[in-house]
């Protein structure tokens, strides 16, 4: 059989379509039903799982070793089956630990936690190349790396791809922890601080987690790597397909390698294209991120621990005030009319609006999908947090709408409301001047976060010059879209929005409503 023929790569796809028993895998995930306690890990295949099992498992059993193999203490779901586990029964060490590579529509609910590991698509194929070859892809080389990842990117289904793409919709609840690889590669000790705080064992520990970095590291499991290679499912699958015993057993199949096995310098321009592609196509709009580089700078451990340090560490004074808005609910018109003259109590003055940031995606229709879509709403959630303190002493609530109508009372509501300028109506007119559309736009570098987008360019590998168009400048004239420039869908999807995130909160069905109950006229 010749290499990459149209047979090799047919045999290819027999075995890896049949190597899991379709009605055991079936049946587990239709019946296995969690406890609350049990933690799954999650993860697109060859992104880190093995090396996730051994940390949980090493957090909630003390650093435990005793065991043949990681998979009969932390179960594979879909294959449990084959080699005779017990889903349901109690595990060594609790909590239970189970792990999956299915998505989240087909992972069985119900745990407590669940612990998502993602990486690089471009390592991900190689990685699975290399331990299918010899194994799956027997003689090994009848198919090339090439031609494997042409196969698998051809498919309708995705093996890696759709897990990825599901479990990063679920990314923000608060039962699911989504762990970068490179980040665990980049700062081990602080990943399994990270997930010890997350499933609740091991969370104050310093010698634990020292421990379980020892055991996590890589010179450590290749040291002990026949406790992670999943031998007894090996050899029940070779059975099962009649392959040599010992198929599957090479160095480069072993789920912990030193340095055999191939990397992402050995994809060839098309495969690499190929990737890149099927990231565009499943993955840009659902994560806003044009590629995993992009994704991981905005959303990896250390950017988050940045943001949650700030958010932390800051201690607001007593005389200070907060203006807490959904975005592109204008926060510089705000910002000109709070400069205090006086102290006054600490208060936080939230502006609630609803408005459509004006961006530039594939089309503005397609940007309120990918906002809609995701778990957690930019917009709504903001305002439906707010809307339930706007009763709070501290805590003033604003319509846009009423800004729009009538400035001047605006101005002099938010001055009697923070103690600055309240009777003082020469300053009030002042405020209203330097608050107005006009003069806002004469000095609109000095409200466009100038440094701050150059910052972000820097980091995202953007122009200098990006996000400094008309459109994008925070105060505009006659640039950028408006409501008329929705879609049907587009409004019908905002209004369901609103009927299922506020209207049981507001008693509005919908926020003309809530205006008028509640708006300042």
């Amino acid at each position: 059989m010749e290499t990459d023929s149209p047979e090799a790569i047919q045999l290819y796809r027999t075995r890896s379509q049949a190597h899991i028993d379709p009605e055991l895998r079936a049946a587990a995930l239709k019946t296995f039903k969690p406890r609350p306690t049990d933690i799954i890990i999650a993860t697109p295949p060859k992104s880190g799982t093995t090396w996730m099992q051994q940390i949980v498992h090493g957090l909630r059993s003390g650093g435990g070793m005793d065991f043949d193999e990681i998979s009969y203490v932390v179960p594979f779901i879909e294959t449990a089956a084959m080699i005779g586990i017990d889903l349901d029964a109690d595990q060594v060490a609790q909590p239970r630990v189970f792990k999956t590579h299915q998505t989240y529509e087909l992972c069985p609910k119900g745990a407590g936690k669940y612990v998502v590991v993602i990486r690089h698509p471009l390592d991900a194929y190689p990685s699975a190349y290399s331990f299918m070859n010899g194994w799956l892809i027997s003689p090994p080389g009848i198919v090339s790396l090439n031609a494997y990842v042409r196969c698998r990117l051809s498919q309708e289904s995705n093996f890696i791809f759709d897990t990825l793409k599901s479990w990063w919709k679920r990314r923000q609840d608060d039962n699911v922890l989504t762990v970068f690889y490179e980040d665990m590669i980049d700062d081990l000790p602080g990943a399994v601080k990270q997930v010890a705080d997350f499933i609740g064992c091991g969370a104050g520990d310093e010698e634990l987690q020292k421990l379980v970095v020892k055991q996590a590291s890589k010179d450590f499991m290749l040291t002990h790597s026949a406790k992670f290679n999943d031998s007894l499912l090996k050899r029940t699958i070779n059975k099962r397909l009649d392959l040599p015993e010992d198929a599957g057993f090479l160095a480069e199949n072993c789920k912990v390698r030193g340095g055999s096995g191939l990397r992402r310098q050995d994809l060839s321009s098309e495969s690499v294209e190929g990737i890149n592609m099927k990231w565009k196509v499943l993955m840009d709009e659902s994560t806003g991120c044009s590629s995993y580089d992009e994704l991981r700078m905005k959303y990896g451990r250390k950017c988050l621990e940045r943001r949650v340090a700030t958010l932390k560490t800051f201690k607001p004074r007593p005389t200070d005030i907060i203006i807490a808005t959904p975005p592109k609910s204008v926060m510089p018109q705000m910002c000109r009319q709070v400069r205090r003259r006086h102290t006054a109590s600490a208060r936080r003055l939230s502006v609630g609006v609803f408005v459509h940031e004006r961006i530039n995606p594939p089309s503005l229709d397609g940007y309120v999908g990918i906002k809609l879509s995701q778990e957690r709403n930019f917009v709504f959630d903001a305002l439906k947090s707010w809307w339930k303190r706007r009763q709070d002493d501290n805590v003033l609530l604003l319509f846009y709408e009423d800004m729009v109508d009538d400035l001047p009372r605006a101005v002099k509501q938010v001055a009697e409301f923070i103690g600055c300028g309240a009777d003082d109506e020469e300053l009030q007119r002042l405020v209203v001047k330097q608050a107005s559309k006009d003069f806002m736009l004469a000095h609109s570098a000095k409200f466009n976060d100038s440094l701050l987008k150059r910052a972000m360019n820097k980091k995202l590998d953007l122009h200098d010059d990006a996000g400094f168009l008309p459109e994008n400048c925070k105060v505009r004239g006659a640039s950028g879209f408006r409501r008329q420039d929705l879609s049907p869908e587009s409004v019908k999807g905002i209004n369901l929005k609103w009927k299922v995130l506020m209207e049981e909160l507001t008693g509005c069905s919908s926020y003309d409503e809530l205006q008028t109950k509640h708006g300042r006229n």
